[in-house]
């Protein structure tokens, strides 16, 4: 039979469509699979029971059939990586074990560039063409001495930037009501928190924001998280859940750290890493335990400020009763400065009258006694008759003015008017009093300070919800004086109002 060639040029000697031993290469070789067979075998009888490998995690890919990833030298220096998978069927008793004994999670370990020590079987995996560690247990030894040592890195870099120094004077200001929740998205840290301040009887505005930690990019994503909700707010709460030390790498990172530092808010970290001091925590504001104990320490200074507002209500009120007081005594001593007043103003023009209605009386006597001699002189008695009665009239005349000007006077209207221009009409009224001798203006000004005390009183009746009193405050001493509520800055700082006096007496002339 004819010599048959392959693609690869090879002759091959044989019947059939059944190719046996290659002449050219020689007798004795073998094939693909052969050699696939020979290498498992060897792997298995090298390595025949668990081993342990230690590397730096590269490369990590999670599925539904587990966890896939590289480990390599942790120099770099070599080039070969080995490929290691943690099957679906034994990853909850690996995650099992390493919580039980390190209180660890499978990814605090298996992530790209952690060194990590795993146990497991070594095999080829002739589909891949490459050995395969199928890991079966974690030790996290190593990755605790590389978070140790990455955290001690950390703080001395913050210690010497001097990261530790703008939040020390941040302020939440009074009552911190805009809270900022920053956390690992797998613990349930975040949601316990929100939950808590919406809960709690302030009204709090949260915004929460979580973050997976054990992504490769982690320590971007929580500075990226921790700036964004420093925007707009009044503090920043960084929670985790407690317990897993290792778990606390990704707050040891220089740019969370930074981003922690810059933020113009206060930030309050409860990472629940007892006895564990990360870079974080070195630059926040205030650092708790949990974050249980971060969103009390928001709730604390609401209820100081509640309080605040509580006392302050309380000297508002105690102000308020004394301004009453005040007032209240300023509108008795206005009214008894003008009663006063009004006393001697009319003794003083009941004497000044007397006297001109002495001298009235006199003159027109005189002018009479005048007027009769004239008429006994000149023997026309008629004509003393008709100069007499004018005379007469003319003494007569301020009596007349003196009724009228009792009768009534016009009241003034200041239904607009508050209570400070209402003392400083009386006080007017009251100088006015002081000076006039007018006998005619004295009762228009004694009805005018009757009337200003009415409208103070109802003044101070309206600001508490009370009625004033119908009457001058001289036609019921026993009254009760109203309550009245503190008087503002406008009334405070009102100029005194002028009286128009002239005007209301011609106004009380013409009733």
């Amino acid at each position: 039979m004819d010599p048959q060639e392959d693609g690869f040029g090879v002759s091959y000697e044989g019947t059939g469509a059944r190719r046996v031993r290659a002449t050219a290469l020689g007798r004795g070789t073998h094939g693909v699979s052969d050699v696939g067979r020979l290498v498992a075998d060897q792997f298995h009888v090298a390595f025949p029971h668990r081993i342990w490998v230690a590397g730096q995690v590269r490369g990590v890919r999670g599925n539904d059939e587990g966890l896939s990833f590289r480990v390599r030298s942790a120099t770099g220096e070599e080039p070969f990586s080995l490929l290691c998978e943690v099957q679906a069927e034994s990853l909850p008793a690996v995650r099992d074990l390493l919580s039980r004994d390190h209180d660890a999670d499978v990814e605090d370990v298996v992530r790209d560039g952690r060194l990590a020590r795993l146990g497991g079987l070594l095999r080829f995996d002739p589909g891949l063409g490459a050995p395969l560690f199928t890991v079966s247990e974690i030790d996290p030894s190593p990755t605790v001495a590389q978070v140790d040592e990455s955290r001690t890195e950390a703080l001395r870099v913050v210690a010497e930037a001097g990261l530790a120094e703008p939040q020390r004077s941040r302020s939440t200001g009074v009552a911190p009501v805009v809270v900022a929740v920053v956390g690992d998205a797998r613990d349930g840290a975040v949601e316990r928190a929100v939950h808590l301040l919406e809960q709690s009887s302030f009204p709090v505005h949260v915004r929460p924001t979580a973050v997976d930690v054990t992504r490769a990019d982690a320590g971007s994503a929580l500075a990226s998280s921790i700036t964004a909700s420093g925007r707009d707010t009044d503090v920043v709460l960084l929670v985790r859940g407690e317990g897993r030390q290792l778990g606390l790498g990704s707050y040891d990172e220089l740019q969370v750290a930074r981003a922690v530092a810059e933020v113009q808010v206060p930030v309050v970290c409860g990472l629940g890493g007892r006895g564990v001091h990360t870079a974080s925590d070195e630059v926040a504001c205030a650092t708790v335990p949990t974050a249980e104990a971060a969103v009390e320490w928001v709730l604390s200074r609401l209820g100081r400020a509640r309080a605040l507002l509580d006392e302050l209500a309380g000297d508002v009120e105690t102000a308020v009763t004394a301004a009453d007081a005040r007032f209240r005594q300023a509108l008795e001593q206005a009214k008894q400065e003008a009663d006063d007043a009004g006393r001697v103003a009319v003794a003083r023009t009941e004497r000044s009258r007397a006297r001109r209605t002495k001298l009235l009386w006199a003159a027109c006597l005189l002018l009479t006694v005048l007027i009769v001699g004239l008429a006994v002189v000149t023997a026309t008695p008629w004509v003393a008759a008709a100069l007499a009665l004018p005379a007469l009239l003319l003494g007569g005349a301020p009596l007349a003015r003196r009724y009228d000007a009792t009768r009534g006077v016009a009241r003034m209207s200041q239904a607009n008017e508050d209570f400070t221009q209402v003392l400083d009409r009386l006080r007017t009224v009251r100088d006015e009093l002081a000076t006039t001798a007018n006998p005619e203006r004295v009762g228009v000004l004694r009805e005018i300070a009757d009337q200003l005390v009415v409208e103070g009183r109802e003044l101070l009746g309206r600001a508490t919800g009370l009625s004033g009193p119908e009457r001058p405050l001289a036609d019921e001493p026993d009254a009760a004086p109203p309550v009245a509520q503190e008087a503002g800055p406008e009334s405070q700082e009102a100029e005194p109002a002028s009286i128009d006096l002239d005007g209301a007496s011609e106004r009380a002339g013409q009733l």
